[in-house]
């Protein structure tokens, strides 16, 4: 041990009267970007090494369906708005019905009450109410084709198949349409009434099975009926006719292989049943001369149509519904359906950043997913390429 006496003989540099200057702080603020910058390189590197199994590749799209399904319907409620009248909203909703549809129940059918609410709100025509193909149109439309198969093999199966395996009857009116065809001499009155009776037999048919008709369908019925007499108190009527027929019941007698496994080789019979019930629930008169002379039909059946769509409008205690949410998985869509909910996605990314009602977590989030995402994918390819020059 050195004497205390003796330390002024010690060299000065080994206790030195002042401490070492510290680097700047933009050096060492530097010294750290590179060091995460490197360290960020070799991460990618290590994915790009690494092969991506399909749980990984599977997992981003897996949170992506959950993040968009959140009970406050927030993010959905926003990019719906985003999405409705552009070119891809139509299809974009259909993935997101049936995304909802398998979450929850109640999840699905608050979100189209709020979609309903929107639509009205929004329009200043009841003509055009749940006319077009825009967003909320398409996702009420997938849905109700969701729920609603089983109800349509009950009402039509047995009639379609003996309207398109009953070939001796004669159901065109249209004599243009009639040329080149193998059909018997033009007797207009035994073709109105061919028409008119199977009309009848479809249109009593959906009467006698109104009980049948899925209860959250009726009950989207109803919420139509609520919101439209509001604001347009004398179309209630057409408005719900105008969804129930154009939209659900009216595709599936003209398009019968959507629902059954059924060879339909001639659908002008179902095109024409279609069209007249259509008129009807819209209290609207033909406008195609060669039809006129089913005019008088649509007035002998105006009110029972009116009765009938009163009828559906039933409402349900959707608050009373379990709040459960069933969880997603990857099967759940196509890889088409994933590829264009993912660029829909991320397109419009910076407007839903915008939006303050959405959480900065949850942005942040659905953010993050987007970048992983991209991730895997970019993977994904990189193994695909790599594996097509082995075969090479």
């Amino acid at each position: 041990m050195i004497p205390p006496n003796d330390l002024e003989f010690l060299p000065e540099h080994i206790f030195p009267t002042e401490a070492p200057p510290l680097p700047p702080v933009d050096e060492l603020k530097e010294k750290k970007e590179k060091k995460e910058d490197k360290k960020d390189k070799k991460d990618k590197k290590d994915k790009k090494d690494k092969k991506i199994s399909d749980g990984d590749f599977e997992k981003p799209y897996v949170d992506l369906l959950n993040i968009l399904a959140q009970p406050d319907l927030l993010l959905l409620l926003h990019l719906s708005s985003l999405l409705d009248g552009t070119s891809s909203g139509g299809n974009i909703s259909k993935i997101l019905a049936k995304i909802l549809n398998a979450r929850s129940e109640k999840l699905v059918l608050k979100f189209i009450h709020a979609l309903i609410d929107s639509e009205v709100e929004n329009t200043s025509f009841e003509a055009n109410l749940f006319r077009s193909n825009g967003f909320t149109a398409s996702l009420i439309s997938q849905y109700t084709r969701d729920i609603g198969k089983e109800y349509l093999i009950n009402t039509f199966e047995e009639i379609i198949s003996g309207l398109v395996n009953d070939v001796e009857k004669d159901y065109e009116l249209d004599e243009n349409q009639r040329m080149g065809m193998d059909l018997p001499e033009f007797d207009q009155d035994a073709i109105l009434q061919n028409l008119i009776d199977t009309t009848d037999s479809f249109f009593n048919r959906i009467i006698e099975q109104v009980d049948q008709v899925p209860m959250y369908l009726r009950h989207i019925c109803f919420l139509i009926q609520r919101r439209v007499v509001e604001k347009f108190p004398d179309s209630v009527t057409t408005c719900v006719g105008g969804f129930f027929f154009l939209r659900f019941v009216g595709p599936a007698i003209f398009n019968p292989m959507s629902f059954l496994e059924l060879e339909v080789t001639y659908r002008r019979p179902l095109v024409l049943v279609s069209k007249a019930l259509q008129n009807l629930a819209n209290k609207q008169y033909f406008t195609e001369g060669f039809l006129k002379c089913m005019d008088p039909w649509l007035d002998n059946n105006f009110d029972k149509m009116k009765e009938l769509l009163e009828s559906l409008c039933l409402e349900q205690d959707v608050d009373a519904l379990p709040d459960e949410f069933n969880d997603l998985n990857y099967d759940l869509l196509d890889k088409p359906s994933y590829t264009k909910l993912f660029m829909s996605i991320k397109k419009n990314l910076e407007a839903l950043s915008e939006i303050e009602q959405i959480s900065e977590e949850h942005l942040g989030d659905l953010a993050h997913i987007i970048e992983e995402i991209d991730e895997v994918n970019a993977i994904k390819k990189e193994q695909a390429e790599k594996e097509k020059k082995k075969k090479k």
